[in-house]
C-alpha cells in the first residue's frame, strides 16, 4: 500500500512532468500487489525516472515535508496563544476563532502570519498586550522544556 510519502514523491514527479499517471498508477499497482520498495525506487527500475529526477523530488519532497511540519508547530502554537489570550480575557473564543479561520484562509493564499499579529491588526489586542501574551506563553514553553 502507498504510504503518504510514497503518495506526495508520486504528486511531486506528477507536478514536474517526471511521469504520467500512468506510470504512477502502474508502480502504485507493482508496490502494492509484491513490491514493498519506496516508489521512487520502483519509479527508477522500470526507467521512468532517471537517477537526477529521483534527488530532484527527494529535494522537493523534503522541502514540503520540513514547511508541514513547521506549519503544524506553528498553529499548536497558536492555537495556546489563543487559549492565553482567552483566559486572560483580552479577547472573546469567538475573536480567537475568527482570527484562526482568517489565518487558514490567508495561509492558503501562502501567507503567513502569526495569531498575535491577526488579533492586533483587528484591534482585538494593541501590540503591547499581544507582546505580553507572547512573552509568557515563550518563557511557559521555556520551562516545561526544561523540565521535561
Amino acid at each position: 500500500m502507498a504510504t503518504p510519502r510514497d503518495l506526495l514523491f508520486g504528486q511531486i514527479a506528477l507536478e514536474r512532468g517526471f511521469i504520467t499517471k500512468q506510470q504512477l498508477d502502474e508502480s502504485i499497482r507493482a508496490q502494492e500487489a509484491r513490491d514493498a520498495r519506496q516508489i521512487g525506487l520502483i519509479l527508477l527500475e522500470k526507467g521512468h525516472i532517471s537517477e537526477e529526477e529521483l534527488e530532484a523530488i527527494l529535494a522537493v519532497q523534503r522541502e514540503r515535508l520540513a514547511r508541514t511540519a513547521e506549519s503544524s508547530a506553528a498553529k499548536l502554537s497558536d492555537h495556546l496563544y489563543g487559549r492565553l489570550v482567552v483566559s486572560r480575557k483580552l479577547a472573546t473564543q469567538r475573536q480567537v476563532n475568527e482570527c484562526l479561520r482568517h489565518q487558514a484562509l490567508i495561509e492558503e493564499m501562502g501567507i503567513l502570519m502569526r495569531l498575535g499579529e491577526i488579533l492586533a491588526r483587528k484591534g482585538y489586542l494593541t501590540q503591547a498586550q499581544a507582546d505580553e501574551v507572547f512573552q509568557y506563553q515563550k518563557q511557559q514553553l521555556s520551562q516545561f522544556g526544561a523540565e521535561g
